[in-house]
């Protein structure tokens, strides 16, 4: 079965019971990230600690998400696979 043919619980059945993911948060990743953020526990994981630290101070350098809406969210921003893997902690 494809995602575009299983019911909608299929596409999210284990999201929001714990802290979730979005893994890369470029200009595809990113957008996401903040509108989950807004209805879930998110933590957003970038390889780049420079993408981490703009995005930390409020800043998308891609320009895909105001930077009001970046300074305003609860997603945390992480860059290391050890603040990745103790989000649950």
């Amino acid at each position: 079965m494809s995602l575009r043919n299983a019911p909608p619980s299929a596409h999210v059945s284990s999201f929001g019971t714990s802290t979730d993911r979005v893994i890369g948060l470029g200009y595809v990743g990113l957008p996401p990230a903040i509108a989950l953020a807004r209805h879930y526990r998110l933590v957003g994981y970038d390889l780049s600690e420079r993408r981490v630290a703009s995005l930390r101070a409020g800043h998308d350098r891609t320009h895909e998400v105001a930077d009001a809406d970046v300074a305003a969210t609860t997603c945390r921003f992480e860059s290391t696979a050890k603040a990745m893997a103790d989000s649950d902690a």
